[in-house]
């Protein structure tokens, strides 16, 4: 069987005009170059395994048989024909990730530890810092005689499975959107549109299926406690009841609204106006409120920890078809209720677009910026007004942001052949406390 991590299925406010985030492309990220591969130790799941293979479980199975073993799964009803399980005891049952060293302060593993091809996507991929843990969501599908879809959810440091759903039926499985990381999808292949949602409460592990089916497909986001999507580019929606599937307009807009992200109960969006935009919050108790408004950039990538916002500033004629005359990375701390950012400047980028998310955790910034021949990684520590750009690991490869902890930059990492499509086959971790070692100050 081959196993693909994600779908590359774009959806209303999963994709926006010229910023090369579309299924074919999936917003990967070009232009590396050859920096050597180092050999070194494997580590399994983030413990030493003394080998660069992956361990078997807990019951002595081989690596591969945990996605089929009967006594592994309980089936859940989700739609018709549709064939969703879900993993009894996913920390037991997920053979860990097989980490080797790849250079100074780097670790990188395939996206699945099995034989045969690997791949994944970064349209189904998610993450963020829970209680201070980094929770990185992935979506898996295998073909062969039938397709397979395994969606999981990973804590890092230590890559222990959260929660594990597979699906076998003629059905598709995926992570709702890049901001909704515990929030996932069936929906069948033919007939009628229709989606079941379902939500992965962290803070009691428990996986909730929300009832009844949905039929508008929207970008979807979740925070703590909750769940909501943006519809159409100019409907905030949010669930009133998480436990229900129906959502109801908290914001609309005439101008459009891209990127939703949250942190804790706090949500925010990109808003962008004739000329300018805002960086827009909601919460359970404030609800809609700017954070940040500019009428000399417009906002087009945004992320949030527990203490900051963070956003790419772009200027230019074509900056709503994802080219820019100018990019400066904009931030702020979180302010009181009722307050607007004290916005801090950041550095220029010398940039004309950008792909995939915006990550911020502790002191970093990190995204992709992209020029006519390629894409980089650019991290930028606030606190030291220092800009960096990861340098290449391997010759031929595309590297792109998916997330960041305290303490690790990750990355999604397509080898060679995938180069330009929706697909990636490594992911890549960095110690932040290495920066010096795996980057370069601009």
């Amino acid at each position: 069987a081959v196993l693909v991590m994600g779908i590359g299925l774009v959806g209303p406010g999963c994709d926006r005009k010229g910023n090369g985030e579309t299924a074919s492309s999936g917003g990967a990220v070009a232009g590396h170059s050859d920096a050597g591969d180092a050999a070194g130790t494997a580590a399994s799941g983030g413990k030493p395994s003394g080998a660069g293979t992956a361990e078997a479980g807990a019951a002595g199975k081989p690596p591969t048989d945990w996605l089929s073993d009967p006594e592994a799964w309980t089936p859940v009803e989700t739609l018709a024909k549709c064939s969703t399980k879900v993993a009894r005891d996913p920390k037991t049952l997920w053979p860990g990730f097989v980490w080797t060293a790849c250079g100074a302060g780097c670790q990188e593993a395939r996206v699945l530890p099995v034989d045969g091809a690997v791949f994944a996507a970064t349209l189904g991929t998610a993450a963020r810092v829970v209680d201070g843990t980094l929770q990185l969501s992935l979506s898996l599908r295998s073909e062969g005689e039938h397709t397979r879809y395994l969606l999981g959810t990973y804590s890092f440091g230590d890559g222990s499975a959260s929660v594990l759903v597979s699906e076998e039926g003629p059905c598709i499985a995926q992570v709702a959107g890049r901001g909704a990381p515990a929030s996932l999808r069936i929906m069948p292949r033919q007939g009628d549109f229709q989606y079941r949602l379902g939500f992965f409460d962290f803070s009691h592990a428990a996986l909730s299926w929300l009832s009844p089916p949905l039929t508008s497909l929207v970008d979807a986001f979740d925070f703590r406690g909750g769940w909501g999507g943006v519809a159409s580019f100019r409907d905030l929606m949010v669930a009133a009841d998480p436990t229900v599937a129906a959502m109801s307009s908290v914001y609309k807009t005439q101008g459009l609204i891209f990127y939703p992200t949250s942190n804790q109960d706090l949500v925010a969006v990109t808003e962008e106006r004739d000329k300018g935009g805002t960086v827009l919050g909601w919460d359970p108790k404030q609800g809609s409120f700017p954070l940040a408004s500019s009428d000399k950039w417009t906002p087009v990538r945004l992320g949030l920890s527990a203490e900051r916002a963070a956003w790419l500033g772009a200027t230019g004629p074509q900056v709503s078809d994802g080219r820019y005359d100018s990019a400066r990375i904009y931030s702020c701390k979180l302010p009181a209720a009722g307050d607007e950012c004290q916005v801090d400047t950041g550095p220029a980028l010398s940039i004309t677009t950008s792909s995939g998310v915006l990550s911020t955790e502790g002191r970093f910034i990190a995204l992709n910026g992209c020029v006519s021949d390629g894409c980089s990684v650019y991290l930028y520590d606030f606190s030291a007004d220092a800009l960096y750009r990861v340098n290449p690991l391997h010759a031929g490869h595309a590297s792109e942001v998916i997330g960041l902890s305290a303490d690790e930059l990750f990355l999604a990492d397509a080898s060679e052949p995938l180069v330009g499509t929706p697909d990636f086959d490594s992911l890549v971790r960095l110690s932040l406390s290495r920066v010096d070692d795996f980057a370069t100050r601009l």
